[in-house]
């Protein structure tokens, strides 16, 4: 009867899709679970770079056989796969973040430094960030190298002013462009100058936000004056 055969037709089909069922949800979770670990093995460059040429001989080697003849299309599509991930899928090394060198140098505040200017160097150093410590003043570059160590006991001076007059307003005052923060030391007997320089917009905001955070936690290192 019709009634019959399309129960049987039911039964079969959930007796052949429920295995396929079970093992795509298994796949599923375990690649899921997978992750973490990945992401763990991508920031260990020399097993990833192991990793990678064997995913990559692994591939040519199904490819090899694709091409003999003895495996069909998914070897090959597993090939190129494999192939793809050793040649792209790049190792993560971790690296640290503004927050975390914060913690090593229990620095009170961070701020923008603009490009650091210093007679050691033949050209500016962009895009660097201040760490103010309680008893220093240490520079990074964006990739968090160190420039600059200043201990504040040996400041002389911190001033900022504008270098650049800008483009003229419609008052006739000039909006200044570019401005600095200028940082004078002592070091080994040795007078040091560096600017810490911000251009556009907010170039006077930073400049002043820079003179005024140093300048408080410097006054704390400056002798007492008695009578």
């Amino acid at each position: 009867m019709p009634g019959d055969k399309t129960v049987q037709r039911l039964e079969h089909h959930q007796r052949f899709s429920s295995p396929f069922t079970r093992a795509g949800l298994a796949f599923l979770f375990s690649a899921i679970l997978l992750i973490p670990r990945v992401r763990r093995l991508r920031r260990r460059v020399l097993v990833w770079t192991l990793m990678r040429v064997l995913a990559g001989v692994a591939g040519a080697w199904l490819a090899w056989r694709f091409a003999h003849g003895t495996t069909g299309i998914p070897s090959l599509l597993l090939a190129i796969g494999l192939v793809v991930v050793g040649l792209l899928a790049k190792a993560r090394p971790e690296r640290r973040s503004i927050d975390d060198v914060a913690r090593e140098l229990s620095a009170l505040v961070v701020l923008n430094g603009g490009s650091w200017v210093n007679e050691g160097y033949s050209r500016p150093v962009p895009e660097t960030s201040i760490f103010v410590v309680s008893d220093r003043v240490v520079v990074f570059t964006a990739k968090l190298a160190q420039v600059a160590e200043i201990p504040l006991a040996r400041v002389r001076q911190v001033s900022s002013h504008a270098i650049d007059p800008g483009t003229p307003r419609k008052n006739g005052d000039a909006a200044a462009k570019t401005w600095q923060t200028e940082v004078t030391w002592n070091s080994a007997g040795d007078t040091h100058r560096a600017s810490f320089r911000f251009d556009g917009f907010f170039a006077e905001h930073l400049a002043r936000v820079a003179e005024l955070t140093i300048t408080s936690v410097w006054k704390k290192h400056l002798p007492l004056l008695r009578s």
